[in-house]
């Protein structure tokens, strides 16, 4: 009977997302926000994924499993048809057809230098006078696709975005193995909480996010760890880092991890060699014989941009300071907060697939909010898949706050709203239900 039961409340919950979903594809495909149907249909999402957090924690069956990925799979069909938030994905269009059509490496042009091209009118110009922001992978990944959907700009952009859909559920994939290899006690809730996610689903299908790559490479080498093979740990992050840079920050802290789970200067050694010098310098020829490579010019230009972590943005918003940042003073108190964090991950004494994992989470949260010199809520798509590939209580729990409060954010039409209100009631609430729990009987937890 309890089966029967959350079956049809699985069913009526993937009956009232599509709902919304079509009602926000039909009525307002343009994305126009924060006025609107989408609007509506939007915060609507939001409620109902909350809802969906609090209700289904006991769905472990494989019928469920099933008709998740069916809600899913038409979710996603909707998305891929509408109109992107984000102009990233012509960026992305824009980048590989300067490398297909203009035999130009994107790393030594600019897009100001293709004026002619049917892109530049459509993309904003902010980053137009910069070289590709990101790497040599992306590139080779995405230059077939955009040589077979040739000038179109619909046509390119749907296949891009469809590239990404199929990498959301190679990832969701990975997901469900490595829940399995932990045995999770209840695998069908953490992949309910991703394939059903408003954020994931929005800036991966919808506005076609390359970060669902980073996202797939990092569980992936998890998955390698859990499987026992150590030695492609590595080189699958080495993978994230080419195709986009900011995963470089990971490798000393996993490298440091796996090293010391050898005794002995010859072990260390070998497993050095074996697992980051030669496959890194293996890759990097690899990709410098077929493609394009940024330089240390590249990398300059892009270090370029103002400083805007969210941390940053939680103190000048309520000053007459304007973002992006400009204070030396706050832009030195920020970085020292990720680098003292990012010490602190890397000496923890964790251990196994657990600790690992909170390492990696660790040092991606304290890049998106102290580190970072321009984040953005789909950056979010890297640790989201992490906190539930773990399945504990606090970190399904962290996954659902912030897929929340990213989307309700961003969509509100103002990118930082949603991650400051996280911030700024985050400590006192935590600190109202530490002193509840300790003062009564009662435990307010169990009700966030």
């Amino acid at each position: 009977m309890k089966d029967k039961l959350l079956t049809v409340s699985l069913l009526l919950f993937g009956v009232l997302f599509s709902s919304f979903y079509l009602y926000a594809f039909i009525s307002s495909p343009g994305f126009t926000l924060p006025a609107g149907p989408h609007y509506v249909a939007t915060m609507t999402l939001a409620l109902l994924f909350f809802f969906v957090y609090k209700l289904f924690t006991q769905l472990a069956t494989a019928v469920h499993l099933k008709i998740v990925l069916l809600f899913s799979l038409f979710f996603s069909f909707l998305m891929l048809w509408m109109n992107t938030f984000s102009f990233d994905v012509y960026y992305y269009v824009f980048y590989t057809k300067v490398l297909n059509d203009y035999a130009v490496s994107p790393y030594s042009a600019r897009l100001v230098d293709f004026p002619g091209d049917n892109f530049f009118e459509i993309i904003p110009q902010f980053f137009s006078n910069v070289p590709s922001l990101y790497g040599p992978l992306f590139l080779l990944t995405y230059a077939p696709v955009q040589a077979v959907a040739g000038d179109s700009i619909f046509i390119n952009v749907v296949a891009f975005k469809l590239v990404a859909a199929v990498v959301f559920f190679a990832a969701g994939f990975l997901l469900y193995k490595i829940l399995q290899l932990t045995r999770a006690p209840n695998p069908v809730y953490p992949l309910l909480l991703y394939f059903w996610n408003p954020l994931l689903i929005s800036e991966i299908i919808k506005d076609g996010h390359n970060d669902i790559w980073v996202a797939f490479f990092i569980l992936l080498a998890l998955f390698f760890y859990l499987k026992g093979r150590r030695v492609l740990v590595l080189p699958t992050l080495m993978l994230a880092v080419f195709f986009k840079f900011t995963p470089i920050i990971l490798l000393p802290v996993v490298y440091w991890f796996m090293v010391r789970e050898y005794t002995g200067f010859e072990p260390k050694i070998k497993f050095t060699f074996s697992s980051l010098l030669i496959p890194a310098c293996s890759i990097y020829i690899f990709l410098a014989i077929i493609g394009p490579m940024p330089s240390l010019f590249t990398f300059q230009l892009l270090t370029s941009f103002n400083f805007s972590s969210i941390f940053t943005a939680l103190l000048v918003l309520p000053s007459d300071i304007a973002l992006p940042l400009q204070s030396t003073f706050l832009i030195g108190l920020s970085l020292g907060i990720f680098v003292l964090t990012y010490v602190a991950a890397l000496t923890a004494p964790l251990r196994g697939f657990t600790g690992l994992t909170k390492k990696i989470v660790w040092v991606l949260l304290a890049y998106l909010f102290f580190g970072t010199f321009w984040v953005q809520v789909w950056y979010f798509v890297w640790v989201i898949p992490l906190l539930l590939a773990m399945n504990s209580a606090r970190f399904v729990k962290l996954a659902a706050y912030l897929s929340l409060m990213s989307l309700i954010g961003y969509y509100s039409g103002e990118p930082y709203v949603g991650l400051v209100i996280f911030l700024l009631f985050a400590p006192l609430v935590m600190i109202t239900c530490f002193f509840v729990s300790r003062l009564t009987s009662i435990d307010p937890w169990k009700y966030l």
